[in-house]
C-alpha cells in the first residue's frame, strides 16, 4: 500500500501525442514565428485527424504529403480532446484512482476527523464529490474539498484523463496510407527575439563586437527543432490576423482585407504540396578575477533574398520561458572620432536678418566608428559599451548595417572640444525673381565655424552644417549635399568636413550660401 500526499505531486501537463513533431522554427522580431512539423502518419481508411493550432495566421496553414498521395479536402471542427495529465493536487489524485480500493480521512462537522474505506466508484469533477462504496456495502458521498489524506490500497495511479474542447483538422486522402511522411507548416504569434550587442574595447584600433538574442516563447513547447532567427523586414500583408479555420463561428470574410497568402515551399522531389489555408563559448581564464575578452565565435547564417537568417541548430524551448542565446562575437576595427551637427539656427528665410549668439556652443559627441567586418549584417538593436577593464562607458543603438558597412556608436558629450558657429550677410542682390507669383531677392550669407581642441591628444572631428539655402562655397574641402526637400523655395542643404586637430589646436572653416527671401 502507498499513501499519496498532495506535496508529492509534480504538476506536469501531458498532451495527447501527435505523429507530427516540430522540426524547424523561424522566429521574427515582430512577435511572429514560422513553424514546421513533420512525421510519418498512417491512415488505413484514408482519413487522419490531427489537433489544429489554436490561431494560425491568415493564409499560412499548409500541409504537404508524399507525392504518391493526394489530400482531397480537410474539415475543421471543434471536438473533445482527451488528454492524460499528471495529478497536481489531492483531488486530481482521487480522480486518477477511480475504481480502486481506498481509505480516506476527511474533515467532518465541528472539527471532527472522520475516516472511510471502500471502493471509489466515481469522482464527479464538476462538484468535486466522491462516490464511495463502503466495506459495509453502503454508498457514501463526500465533499472532495474536505479531504485530508488518501491511502490507495492497490497500485496507485498519478495520471488522470482531462477532457477539453479543441479544434481538429480531419484530413481526407485519395487512398489509404501507411507510414507516409507528412509536413505541416504555419505562422503564429507568441514568440519573439530581441537582439542586443555588447562592445568591449581591446585597444585604440580594435574592439570585440558580440550579439546575443533573447528569445521569448509564450506559445508552445519546442523540442529538438532547428532554430532560425531572422533579420529583416518581410512583408506580412495581414499582420497578425487569425485564419478563419481556427474559429468555430461564421466569419463571412468581413474581417479581412483582400489579398492572398503564400505557402512554405517544399522539396517537390519528396513532397506533393497541398495548400489548405482558407484561401559562446567565452574563454574565462583560471584566474577568477581575470577574463579573456578577445574571443570569437560565429553562428552560421545565410542571406535569403532581402532577409538574413541565423541558423542556431537544434534547440529546445520550453513554453513561458525566456532564453538568451549567443549569436556571434568578432573582432572588428574602429576609429575614435568626434562628431558635431550644426543646425540652421539663423533661419534667414524666415527671420530676414542674422542674429548671432557668440557664446553659443554646439554639443560635440565622442563616438566609435565601426567597420562591420563580422561577416553578418547588424540589425537595429541596443548596444552596451565597455572599456578594456570591462567598466561601463555608454549605451547607444546600432542601426542596420550591411557587411563591410560602417556604423557610429556614440559614447558621450565632449566638453573639451569647443565648436561655435556665426554667420553674416555679405550681399543682397538687386535683381528680383518671381516664383509662383511671389517676388524674391537672393541674399548671400557667409558662415564660419570655429573649432578648438582643448584635449591633450589629437582628434578627428566630423562636422556637419545643415541649412535652408544653396551652398556655393566651402573651405577645407568641405563636401556639399543638396536634398530634394525644400523649405519654401529654398532647398535643404548640408556641408560636411573631416577635420584633424592637434592637441590645443584652433581652426576656422567657412562656407557661403544663397537664400531666396520674399519681400
Amino acid at each position: 500500500m502507498k499513501k499519496l500526499l498532495f506535496l508529492l505531486c509534480i504538476p506536469v501537463g501531458c498532451l495527447a501525442q501527435s505523429p507530427l513533431k516540430t522540426s524547424e522554427l523561424n522566429i521574427f522580431k515582430n512577435g511572429t514565428y514560422f513553424i514546421v512539423k513533420e512525421g510519418n502518419v498512417a491512415a488505413p481508411e484514408g482519413k487522419l485527424t490531427l489537433e489544429a493550432p489554436t490561431s494560425p495566421l491568415l493564409g499560412t496553414y499548409w500541409f504537404a504529403t508524399s507525392k504518391d498521395y493526394k489530400i482531397t479536402h480537410i474539415d475543421f471542427d471543434t471536438d473533445t480532446l482527451h488528454k492524460t495529465s499528471q495529478a497536481k493536487n489531492l483531488l486530481d489524485l482521487t480522480a486518477a484512482n477511480t475504481g480502486k480500493k481506498i481509505k480516506i480521512s476527511y474533515a467532518g462537522g465541528k472539527d471532527e476527523l472522520k475516516t472511510a474505506s471502500g471502493m471509489l466508484l466515481e469522482f464527479i469533477k464538476e462538484s468535486a464529490v466522491l462516490k464511495l462504496k463502503t466495506v459495509e456495502g453502503k454508498t457514501l458521498y463526500i465533499n472532495g474539498h474536505s479531504l485530508l489524506d488518501l491511502l490507495v490500497e492497490e497500485t496507485p495511479s498519478e495520471q488522470f484523463q482531462k477532457d477539453t474542447l479543441s479544434r481538429f483538422a480531419r484530413i481526407y486522402l485519395s487512398k489509404p496510407i501507411s507510414n507516409t511522411p507528412m509536413k505541416l507548416s504555419y505562422m503564429h504569434t507568441g514568440m519573439h527575439w530581441f537582439p542586443s550587442y555588447n562592445i568591449r574595447l581591446l585597444n585604440n584600433k580594435q574592439l570585440q563586437l558580440e550579439l546575443n538574442a533573447l528569445v521569448e516563447n509564450y506559445s508552445e513547447p519546442i523540442a529538438n527543432a532547428e532554430l532560425t532567427l531572422t533579420v529583416g523586414s518581410p512583408q506580412f500583408m495581414f499582420g497578425k490576423d487569425t485564419d478563419p479555420l481556427a474559429l468555430d463561428y461564421f466569419t463571412g470574410g468581413e474581417m479581412y482585407g483582400s489579398g492572398s497568402g503564400s505557402g512554405a515551399g517544399v522539396d517537390n522531389g519528396t513532397y506533393q504540396t497541398f495548400a489548405f489555408a482558407n484561401t559562446r563559448s567565452a574563454k574565462a581564464t583560471s584566474d577568477s578575477e581575470s577574463y579573456e575578452v578577445d574571443y570569437s565565435y560565429s553562428t552560421s547564417g545565410e542571406k535569403t533574398n532581402d532577409l538574413y537568417m541565423y541558423k542556431l541548430g537544434k534547440i529546445s524551448l520550453a513554453k513561458n520561458v525566456k532564453t538568451s542565446l549567443p549569436i556571434f562575437a568578432a573582432t572588428v576595427s574602429y576609429e575614435d572620432i568626434y562628431e558635431v551637427k550644426l543646425v540652421d539656427y539663423i533661419r534667414y528665410a524666415e527671420n530676414r536678418s542674422v542674429t548671432n549668439d557668440p557664446d553659443k556652443r554646439f554639443d560635440v559627441f565622442h563616438s566609435l566608428k565601426l567597420t562591420n567586418s563580422s561577416g553578418n549584417p547588424l540589425t537595429t538593436a541596443p548596444v552596451f559599451v565597455q572599456d578594456e577593464k570591462l567598466q561601463p562607458l555608454a549605451q547607444d543603438q546600432v542601426n542596420y548595417t550591411p557587411v563591410n558597412g560602417k556604423v557610429t556608436v556614440q559614447l558621450a558629450k565632449s566638453p573639451d572640444v569647443v565648436v561655435k558657429n556665426n554667420e553674416e550677410e555679405v550681399l543682397k542682390s538687386d535683381k528680383t525673381q518671381k516664383i509662383n507669383g511671389t517676388v524674391y531677392n537672393k541674399v548671400t550669407i557667409k558662415g564660419s565655424i570655429s573649432i578648438e581642441n582643448l584635449q591633450s591628444k589629437e582628434i578627428n572631428l566630423n562636422t556637419s552644417k545643415y541649412l535652408s539655402g544653396t551652398i556655393t562655397e566651402t573651405s577645407d574641402n568641405g563636401k556639399v549635399v543638396r536634398s530634394v526637400r525644400y523649405s519654401g523655395v529654398n532647398p535643404a542643404s548640408e556641408a560636411s568636413w573631416e577635420v584633424k586637430l592637434a592637441a590645443g589646436e584652433k581652426k576656422l572653416i567657412t562656407y557661403m550660401y544663397d537664400v531666396m527671401v520674399s519681400f
